[in-house]
């Protein structure tokens, strides 16, 4: 195996690995499933829902399209679609990557059989298969989600929980593919590659999450069902529609009539509706505690365009200017939390401000249409 120190470059490692090894350059990925943020494997949502494969498009500004001119993009969970891309790029695929669970869109495990058949074609077209288990790896089960799946990838991409929050990824498989990097005929470097503190950290974690036998993963996915389960009752006696789908350790709730959701389009969209859910009134009754016991947030400040008393004529102060960047505030919030403050560290005559901070010292996001834990 060998180290990075993120998910992104883990993934690099992998294809790149896997280039090398069946000497073709084509890597199949499926929408909705994330795999870093460099150009070569970020990708836009398809235009065509149609297609049975499509070519990726960029998905930032600055990403050339000529970065993903060998990355193919197939539907979640479609086996048809699966079928056809088989047959279009015969012998061409060198990797497959996919979240084993997908993750970044929702919580969509996989239908039955769906990642069998996609082992399977790897089998028989000698393609490198790769889980990206960046976010599943040592959460959902201390063998990852491929050994919830019963499936074994050629190469597998780790991270996140690994080193219980570190700066640390694992790219790791097959002893053939990852003879390449050891023979010096696949490049992988990087100063931080493998750094001690990140060591560490891993190795004291993943001893943790071992002792007896895994033990610990009992705890962890019966808490995660019992909050699954909470969510559903907070729905039900707000009279809010309310999906939540996962394996505990993680999952997503969505406001939804629907009984499942098993692709990315659907995820994206489903439950942008007027219909919302009061957090503390969720939040209550999936804690089992009745609503006059949540203590209610003071009424929000009315959003204002004055730049504050320390600012006449519409010019403010350094000092002001200074404490009102959101960076700052953001900053220096975090460190008095940590330190065990309760006040903001920003005055109050700038909380009139359009970013004014809400009670908690966060700035409030836009209307989310579900969650993933």
């Amino acid at each position: 195996m060998r180290f990075c120190s993120s998910g992104s470059e883990a993934v690099h490692a992998a294809i790149r690995i896997a280039r090398a090894a069946t000497g073709r350059w084509k890597v199949a990925r499926f929408e909705g499933h994330y795999h870093g943020w460099l150009d070569t494997i970020y990708i836009g949502e398809s235009p065509d829902a149609e297609r049975p494969a499509a070519p990726a498009a960029p998905g930032t500004r600055g990403q050339p399209r000529s970065a993903l001119a060998d990355v193919i993009v197939l539907p979640w969970n479609d086996p048809d679609a699966l079928a056809a891309a088989m047959h279009i790029y015969r012998g061409q695929i060198a990797a497959v990557i996919l979240e084993p669970i997908l993750c970044n869109t929702g919580v969509i495990p996989p239908r039955p059989g769906f990642v069998e058949a996609i082992r399977e074609w790897c089998d028989r077209v000698g393609a490198v298969l790769i889980f990206d288990e960046v976010i599943t790896g040592f959460r959902v089960a201390l063998g990852g989600a491929q050994s919830l799946l019963g499936i074994r990838p050629d190469l597998t991409v780790f991270g996140k929980a690994v080193a219980n929050g570190f700066p640390l990824s694992v790219v790791g498989g097959r002893r053939d593919l990852m003879e390449h990097i050891a023979s010096g005929a696949v490049l992988h470097g990087g100063t931080y590659n493998g750094n001690l503190p990140a060591m560490a950290a891993a190795r004291a974690t993943l001893d943790a999450l071992s002792a007896d036998g895994g033990a610990v993963y009992g705890g962890i996915t019966d808490t995660g069902r019992s909050l699954m389960d909470g969510l559903r009752r907070a729905g039900a006696e707000a009279g809010v529609p309310v999906l939540v789908q996962g394996v505990g350790p993680v999952f997503h709730m969505w406001i939804s009539n629907r009984p499942s959701i098993d692709e990315p389009r659907t995820a994206r969209t489903e439950g942008r509706s007027s219909t919302r859910c009061s957090p503390r009134r969720c939040c209550a009754a999936a804690c089992g505690r009745s609503r006059a016991d949540v203590v209610p947030s003071p009424p929000p400040t009315p959003p204002s365009t004055s730049r504050g008393p320390c600012a006449p004529r519409g010019r403010r102060s350094r000092k002001c200017a200074t404490l009102c960047r959101p960076s700052h505030r953001v900053r220096t919030g975090t460190r008095r939390m940590i330190q065990g403050g309760t006040a903001p560290p920003w005055p109050s005559e700038c909380w009139g401000r359009p970013f004014a901070p809400n009670d908690s010292g966060i700035r409030p996001a836009a209307p989310a249409t579900g969650a993933t834990s």
